[in-house]
């Protein structure tokens, strides 16, 4: 039992399950911690920032030329610090570092997908100098390392340092700035690579073990959920800027380019997983087909974006499909479960926290009120909990699949326990019927013709019975006696269908059975005597004579159809008689019989891995229908 367990969950069972995922999680935490930190304890300079907006350009300013520029438009054209800005707009920001942050300082600006971002400097003596950095700047330029903006204050920059900054960038863009110490921003690079580094290794742990269920159960969601992960994988790459540090320094607008395209497949990933996990398709076709309409639009978006198509509007109409991906996200897998679905339990959690993750960023992105930095962060924080959540519900998916198959064998079993006794009961009765007709019948019979021959040998020539007469009356009554013993022999095992085939024996049984109860009898038999075996013929056989028996005993019929069909890679048999049907007290036209006769058909078909089913309807008869697969 215990290898069943582990080879059908991965885990050497339930409770060691649950203590490895509570280990797992509190170690993950503990990774996290340090990058969380930094993340959370990063001093803010928006409140100093002055900004304004001006027409794109793409000439290039001196240190001097960039602070005229500035000292003109600054106090004309005031601009929020985030959000929007026009594909023809670049913002500018001034910031001046008083003496106690002015020199030997980092100013960070930890936003990777920012365009382009020029920052100028000049302390109070003149001192001045410049740096570049953003998605259309190759990584290979950047003066400092680290996937962020980092501008470094020179040592011998006398307070106050004023700091120039213009970014220019295209569509949704989020802007905020740091000033920390050389050490505290090294600290600050350590945890988040930390961070980072405890993300990636746990989703590759995910994504490979996973691979590994789907490979070993042959489950297609195990799949789908592999591929979700790996376009999170990618996602995240794009966005915290460690694609472009380590993939693909020397190349420029590759994040612009795909992230939409990614978003695209991640919907693609994410929602068909969830369809097939939850079986969406079978609980509510409207919200299956929702999710198809969702998923073209965004495949479809996102590459009209990525081929260069890309109007004002069109970002706009993917962010809304991606908002309509999220609600379909937190909306179904609550349906699921209100409609009997036990694992969407782990799948509500965990396809909750993404999406919440995601409007916390955007809600942030537009306040200007930053808890956490990079951004970014909080959607990474939410992808690593949906993939450990969305884990642990495939986990919880087995093992309720486990208890129900569980609970199938001990029913089965209590089921053949059932059949056996009743085989038992069976047998019985059949040998107390075959006593009876033995002793009642055969034996009367015999004891006749015991007589007669005694009678015959004591008698005189005088008799008045002559030898041929009592000859005859003897004779006919061994005839007797033999048309008994065949019919009792061919009660016990149909001869016939050796000799005849199904079809023919099944023939003779209704004629017999209509014979003897008045009824009127049709029959549609298909061929099928060189696809059934000696055993399975025999089951077909004795179902439709117990069926006929139970007929003529309770059903008050007067017409009786069997049919036999070819049906593919089975047979299926039906006997419908217009007897009396459903009695008063049943409910539905399925309702079970607990009759003995019932039990024992049923268990005959299902002993040979068959179907049966027993259909009533009020007023119009009974039907037994039942499928045996050909062998």
């Amino acid at each position: 039992m215990l290898k069943d367990t582990f080879l059908i969950t991965g885990f050497p069972g339930k409770l060691a399950q649950q203590c490895i995922y509570a280990t797992s999680i509190v170690l993950l935490l503990i990774s996290l911690y340090p990058g969380l930190v930094v993340a959370m304890t990063a001093e803010p300079y928006e409140a100093s920032l002055q900004s304004a907006d001006t027409p794109r350009s793409s000439e290039s300013f001196s240190v001097q030329e960039a602070f005229d520029k500035a000292g003109e438009l600054l106090w004309r054209r005031p601009a929020q610090v985030t959000g929007f800005l026009k594909p023809d707009q670049v913002r500018w920001y001034s910031l001046r570092l008083d003496s106690s942050t002015g020199s030997n300082q980092v100013l960070e600006i930890p936003h990777p997908l920012l365009g382009v971002v020029d920052i100028w400097a000049r302390d109070s003596q003149g001192k001045s100098m410049q740096d570049r950095f953003g998605m259309r700047v190759p990584f290979s330029h950047h003066k400092h390392p680290g996937n962020m903006a980092a501008f470094i204050i020179p040592g011998d920059f006398v307070a106050p340092v004023d700091v120039l900054i213009r970014v220019d960038n295209q569509g949704l863009m989020e802007f905020s700035t740091t000033v920390r110490s050389v050490d505290e921003w090294l600290r600050h690079e350590q945890g988040l690579n930390l961070f980072y580094g405890a993300f990636y290794g746990a989703m590759l742990v995910l994504l490979f073990y996973n691979l590994f269920l789907a490979w070993g159960l042959k489950d297609a969601s195990y799949l789908l959920y592999v591929l979700f992960v790996a376009c999170l994988l990618v996602s995240t790459s794009l966005l915290s800027g460690f694609g472009k540090q380590f993939l693909w320094p020397d190349q420029v607008g590759i994040e612009s380019r795909y992230l939409f395209l990614v978003s695209a497949c991640n919907t693609v990933a994410g929602l068909s997983f969830l369809n097939v996990f939850l079986g969406i398709r079978k609980i509510s076709r409207p919200l299956w087909l929702i999710s198809l309409g969702i998923i073209g639009a965004a495949l479809g978006l996102a590459l009209l974006y990525t081929l260069g198509y890309q109007p004002d509007w069109l970002a706009g109409l993917i962010y809304l499909n991606i908002f309509f991906s999220l609600i379909y996200y937190m909306v179904v897998p609550v349906v699921a479960y209100l409609r009997g679905v036990r694992y969407a339990r782990f799948a509500i959690l965990a396809l909750w926290v993404y999406p919440i993750s995601v409007l916390l960023y955007f809600w942030q992105l537009f306040s200007g009120e930053y808890w956490l930095r990079p951004l970014h962060l909080w959607m990474a924080g939410g992808m690593l909990l949906e993939g450990i959540l969305l884990s642990l519900a495939l986990a919880d998916k087995i093992n309720l699949l486990r208890q129900d198959k569980q609970r199938i064998e001990r029913q089965a079993a209590s089921q053949r326990r059932q059949f056996a006794r009743g085989l038992i009961h069976t047998q019985e009765r059949e040998r107390e019927k075959f006593a009876a007709v033995l002793h009642d019948s055969i034996g009367h019979d015999l004891l006749i013709l015991k007589h007669g021959l005694k009678n015959l040998a004591g008698w005189s020539d005088n008799s008045q019975v002559t030898n041929r007469e009592i000859l005859h009356r003897l004779q006919e009554q061994c005839e007797n006696a033999l048309v008994n013993v065949r019919q009792l022999s061919q009660q016990m095992h149909p001869h016939m269908l050796k000799r005849l085939g199904l079809s023919a024996a099944i023939e003779t049984m209704l004629e017999n059975a209509a014979n003897a109860g008045g009824l009127e009898w049709a029959a549609d038999l298909d061929d099928v005597d060189d696809k059934l075996d000696m055993e399975q013929a025999s089951t077909v056989y004795r179902v439709i004579q117990e069926a006929l028996n139970n007929i003529l005993k309770h059903a008050q019929a007067s017409e009786v159809l069997v049919s036999m069909r070819d049906r593919g890679p089975q047979v299926v048999v039906s006997i419908k008689d217009d007897g009396t049907g459903l009695p008063p007290h049943a409910k539905n036209k399925n309702w079970p019989s607990s009759g003995f006769g019932t039990s024992n058909m049923k268990g005959r078909v299902e002993l040979l891995s068959g179907w049966f089913r027993l259909i009533r309807t009020p007023g119009e008869g009974t039907e037994v229908r039942f499928g045996l697969p050909y062998r």
